[in-house]
């Protein structure tokens, strides 16, 4: 199974005022998905935990949770450049076991980010 630690994703169809929007919302942010353990897949909520910004780059403090309490965290950098007219979302994921990958989580701000501009096309340029 590919870990995917590093992302970047172009979007068209948006501004950098939306995008910074989007990623001020998300803290709280929650998703139920299904994760690869050692026993199988489980079923866990991914929940955004702490958001802060420096320049043009966040970081996000994830935290996956089982009925039974909080199993781990993750934390992941999500830089913004503007590049021409498209803005290039730079992922990675900098602290974790890799549960969530960063691609999956880039994917996730782009649907976030389509609720405030329709138009979003999102284009996965690199995936490490």
């Amino acid at each position: 199974m590919l870990l995917v630690k590093k992302t970047v994703i172009e979007v068209d169809g948006c501004s950098g005022v939306d995008i910074t929007e989007t990623l001020s919302s998300l803290k709280d942010f929650t998703q139920s998905i299904q994760i690869e353990t050692p026993q199988g897949l489980s079923r866990v909520e991914v929940r955004v935990k702490r958001i802060e910004r420096s320049g043009e780059c966040w970081y996000l403090r994830i935290g996956l949770r089982k009925r039974e309490g909080w199993l781990w965290g993750e934390d992941f950098s999500i830089c913004v450049e503007e590049a021409g007219p498209l803005f290039r979302i730079n992922i990675e994921r900098i602290k974790g076991v890799g549960r969530v990958h960063a691609d999956v989580f880039g994917l996730w701000i782009v649907e976030l980010l389509k609720k405030k501009c329709a138009a979003v096309s999102p284009v996965i340029v690199s995936r490490l």
